[in-house]
């Protein structure tokens, strides 16, 4: 076999993928900044970062394989090995414009370099027995075993499969499984203060961009295909989830009302609050990081939104001046962000089902402070990016029952997601391609 040099990009995607598995490091964090301290051509970088997210994204998956083909148990290999393993069978068994063997030479001469010579041919061995038996992997049955099928098929961690299948049943979780294996969209909002649709539409295109319109908001863009870099974004725009701007829309804000943010760091609703108040009021952005908030500053600046009050504290603790203050609250509360695992693939193995206890408790905390603040009349929404019942129905009933809070019918002003659950004062958004969204919860109350 002729030795090649191993390429700059497969080498970044696995520093990503290995300090994802063994810190526990997040990925749409790490890989930039490799990316950053690399001279990679554009076509690397989206190599790299193709590799690095399908990896992850993939890892179950992945990892069946492995046991399938080796009678090395994968605990006892190095954690190199089964890493070079991982990347270079995501290319061969998932991404079709890698030619096997360019894919396979590459991963032989990754080992030598970085792990041991005396691992070339077992991993040699594995990955052309990966190439010939594509067609012949014994997945699960979907039909006769949903719970493992999702788990290795579609690469969730099994407790999650569980949850969801015991949820929403089979068949939606099957759904949940596929869409997740897809890459999120990039989307942007257009900052209606100083800018319109057509304006950052023709700016973005001139510039090279493959930019379409989604059918729920006017003030939304998705950035396709290799264009998807924008950045954060500049004075006219912001990159934000779709799903995220429909929570800032359902609050229903208004010229001159007095708003609060609870959870506000970094910024994407309360910006987009402002534009829809036509920065006319006043919002409290409310939020215990300083760092995550003085990012917050930043984009209000950058964004023109002068209404934007940031103020540091905990929203779990009620600050008396702050009671029945507001016309409108948003809690945006942290949650387990099962609705992200296209844009966030690590949340598949870093969240613990052990967890989601901890957060419904903070959550539930976060509501009973965020309903003091609305006055009397007033209105509050609770988002989370996640599906999990324990974190967002089971907490509306709760707050309902508890909180002197009376649940609203939430309408959609326009189209309707393609994909979506509805009940008493909630609305659950799936993932759906077409629409750009992942999945997301929004729930809307009125105070007494």
């Amino acid at each position: 076999m002729n030795k090649q040099k191993v390429t700059t990009a497969r080498m970044i995607a696995l520093d990503a993928v290995t300090r994802v598995r063994e810190k526990g490091a997040y990925l749409h964090v790490v890989l930039p900044q490799l990316l950053e301290a690399s001279d990679l051509s554009p076509e690397d970088r989206a190599l790299a970062t193709e590799i690095s997210y399908g990896t992850v994204r993939r890892r179950g998956s992945l990892d069946f394989v492995i046991s399938f083909l080796s009678k090395n148990p994968q605990k006892k290999l190095p954690v190199g090995v089964r890493d070079i393993l991982d990347i270079t069978l995501y290319q061969i068994l998932y991404l079709d414009r890698v030619p096997a063997y360019a894919a396979i030479d590459q991963a032989v001469e990754m080992v030598r370099k970085t792990v041991s010579p005396g691992f070339t041919g077992f991993v040699n061995a594995i990955c052309r027995s990966a190439d010939r038996s594509k067609a012949g992997i014994p997945w699960p049955s979907f039909e006769s075993d949903p719970l493992m099928h999702l788990t290795h098929r579609h690469s969730l961690p099994q407790w999650l499969s569980k949850m969801w299948i015991e949820e929403r049943g089979a068949a939606e979780a099957h759904m949940l499984a596929e869409a997740y294996q897809n890459p999120s969209p990039t989307s942007i909002r257009v900052n209606t203060i100083v800018a319109s649709r057509p304006e950052v539409e023709k700016e973005l295109t001139e510039g090279g961009a493959v930019v379409k319109h989604t059918r729920l908001l006017d003030e939304a863009l998705v950035v396709e295909g290799s264009s998807a870099s924008v950045g954060e974004g500049t004075e006219r725009y912001t990159r934000q989830s779709v799903a995220s701007m429909l929570a800032s829309v359902m609050l229903e804000p208004h010229e001159g009302e007095t708003v609060l943010d609870l959870c506000a760091a970094p910024g994407g609703k309360s910006t987009h609050i402002a534009a829809l108040m036509n920065n006319a009021g006043r919002i409290v952005a409310m939020d215990k990081n300083e760092k995550r908030l003085a990012r917050l500053t930043d984009r209000a600046e950058r964004l023109g939104a002068s209404i934007i009050e940031p103020l540091v504290a905990d929203g779990t603790i009620f600050q008396e001046d702050l009671a029945a203050s507001f016309d409108r609250v948003l809690i945006d509360a942290p949650c387990s962000g099962l609705g992200t695992l296209s844009s966030r693939p690590d949340i598949r193995w870093n969240r613990k089902e052990s967890e989601l206890d901890a957060l419904a408790a903070l959550q539930r905390r976060l509501l009973e402070t965020g309903s003091k603040y609305v006055k009397p009349g007033g209105t509050l929404v609770y988002s989370t990016c996640t599906l999990s019942r324990q974190e967002n129905q089971d907490n509306v009933e709760w707050a309902a029952e508890n909180l002197g809070l009376h649940e609203c019918d939430i309408e959609f002003h326009g189209h309707k997601p393609l994909h979506f659950r509805k009940g008493d004062g909630w609305v659950e958004l799936l993932p759906d391609a077409d629409d750009a969204i992942q999945g997301f919860f929004i729930s809307k109350f009125r105070k007494g």
